[in-house]
């Protein structure tokens, strides 16, 4: 449980990381576009060290597997390039309008009254919302009738508003005239783009433009180098292209590939160099052995240590071992599912149930025990016995002694060995002597994959095959 919930922890953690490098890079404006470039640009990564990885383990010529990983370097890297290029126009997108502030449009009105027998001319000022809305009502303006104030005592005196003393009567207008705009530009206030998290901006329209209402969308024009900068017209970016030296970089590096490709082809009639094989050193064993040294060094000379054999030698020098100590031994492991069951040893009546545990790094655990307790029942016999290369934890050790399961670790076999002769098992401790668990013919060692392994000599008729190291 504590490893899942470590890993579980670190992928959080990854993707918070990705997470935040996405919020730096793009902010709250851009952030799902850079977090996708991000997952794209990790996808890519993966795939290119994945490949990389399985050229290094095939067997093929140095020179071809250093041109396959300078090519996907190159590749990678002029792809990269590629991809931080600015396009060579602005981008196009849509602002959703949410409030226009445009300057108003004012028509100025000359009206005509008739006072008495004298025609008087007043002049008077109205004001539009926009030039839209006053262009719309401008010719409609003439020949409508208004109100007209003059002054009583001095007719010539007129005017549209009403003062004190005043009165009123009707004039005609004759003319409407739309004065000039103001320099102060219509003020659009949206949100830019459809993303996640999308920016608030502000656009100046050109005096004159056409107004937009709330909840339209306007067409404009984002810098690609500065995502600030918008333009209501299409533009072309200014910059060219950036960051030369990765571009000549990824030129070199392909170069190399070419190269070493030449030199493979060159060397493609040579044939290809076997792989180094590392005969195991020889460790003394200690202890009880000691004494018995010239035999030791006779026996054990070309052998190897219990951890530097295979799981199939060490379950033959088990049987082995309980051969020369007086046991009838009968093998049902091997290739071959066994049910828990390697090794019948019977001498004098007692029937003995053996499981062999060739582990190098695992403890006997309960659930091990637990699982003979259950082979016991299910095969009969007087006693089980594990021999295993590890100690057993606290709480196993203590079931098999109440269950009476004997567990013989690697140092009691050595020395039941040494009391027999190590002579009689010099060849089961060759880690080179192997043969195949299942028709137990001599195996060799074969390169394929990901890694060497030993494989029956009888293959294709018997597939056979043990890890090698």
């Amino acid at each position: 449980m504590a490893r899942r919930s470590d890993s579980e922890s670190f992928i959080k953690a990854v993707f918070a990381l990705i997470l935040l490098c996405a919020l730096g890079i793009g902010g709250l404006a851009h952030f799902a576009q850079a977090l996708t470039a991000l997952m794209i640009g990790i996808a890519i990564l993966c795939l290119g060290g994945g490949a990389i990885f399985i050229v290094w383990k095939l067997r093929l010529r140095r020179e071809i597997q250093l041109a396959i990983t300078l090519g996907i370097v190159g590749v990678l890297l002029l792809g990269l390039w590629k991809a931080i290029q600015p396009p060579p126009d602005w981008v196009t997108e849509e602002v959703r309008i949410m409030s226009v502030r445009a300057p108003q449009a004012t028509v100025r009105l000359s009206c005509s009254v008739v006072l008495g027998k004298q025609q008087y001319v007043a002049t008077a000022l109205r004001t539009y919302p926009t030039i839209a809305a006053a262009s719309k009502v401008l010719l409609s303006l003439l020949n409508q009738k208004t109100v007209i104030y003059y002054d009583p005592a001095n007719p010539a005196e007129i005017d549209t508003v009403y003062r004190v003393g005043w009165k009123g009567t009707f004039g005609t207008i004759v003319a409407a005239t739309l004065l000039p705009l103001p320099e102060t530009p219509t003020e659009v206030t949206g949100f830019l783009g459809s993303a996640l998290f999308p920016s608030q901006v502000r656009v100046n329209l050109a005096p004159g433009a056409e107004v937009p209402t709330a909840g339209q969308t306007l067409r404009v024009y984002v810098n690609p180098e500065n995502p600030a900068e918008l333009s209501l017209v299409p533009r072309v970016t200014a910059g060219g292209a950036r960051d030369e030296p990765l571009l000549i970089g990824a030129i070199l590096i392909l170069f190399g590939a070419l190269a070493f490709t030449i030199i493979a082809w060159q060397k493609r009639n040579e044939p290809l160099p076997e792989p180094p094989i590392q005969k195991p050193t020889t460790n003394a064993f200690s202890g009880a052995f000691r004494q018995d040294s010239s035999a030791l060094q006779q026996g054990i000379s070309r052998a190897a240590t219990l951890r530097e054999i295979d799981w199939y030698q060490f379950e033959k020098l088990v049987a082995r071992l309980l051969s020369h100590e007086g046991y009838e031994v009968t093998r049902s492991g091997g290739a071959k599912a066994d049910g828990g069951v390697d090794l019948v040893a019977e001498k004098a009546g007692a029937k003995v149930i053996v499981q062999c545990k060739h582990w190098q790094n695992w403890k006997v655990k309960e659930g091990t025990i637990r699982e003979m307790i259950g082979t016991l029942k299910l095969h009969g016999g007087n006693r089980l016995s594990l021999y295993t290369l590890n100690p057993s934890t606290n709480p196993a050790g203590q079931l098999a002694r109440d269950q009476s399961i004997e567990i013989i670790t690697e140092n009691q076999i050595l020395a039941r060995m040494g009391a027999i002769g190590m002579d009689r098992f010099a060849d089961l401790l060759d880690p080179a002597n192997k043969h195949c668990p299942i028709c137990d013919e001599p195996m060799v060692l074969r390169t394929g994959g990901f890694k060497p392994f030993w494989g029956c000599s009888r293959y294709p008729k018997c597939r056979g095959k043990i890890e090698g190291s």
